[in-house]
């Protein structure tokens, strides 16, 4: 199996919380901007480990998910 050099650097959502010993749906949540229900220390963890990482957005993935839910 060939890995690529951007699957070394991804940052998975599962990664994030646990290292920030938060539940993957609420880390999933702060990335998508569906900040409403978690905690404002939260979102800022995750935001500031986002940052930290170099974390760039999935353009694609946004696009799919804007076409599908359109």
């Amino acid at each position: 199996m060939r890995i690529s050099m951007w699957d070394e650097k991804k940052i998975r959502i599962v990664d994030i919380a646990s290292e920030l010993g938060v539940r993957t749906a609420a880390a999933s949540n702060v990335i998508h901007g569906k900040t409403k229900e978690i905690s404002d220390t939260t979102v800022r963890k995750v935001q500031k480990m986002l940052a930290e990482r170099g974390h760039l957005p999935n353009i694609a993935a946004a696009l799919s998910a804007l076409i599908i839910l359109g």
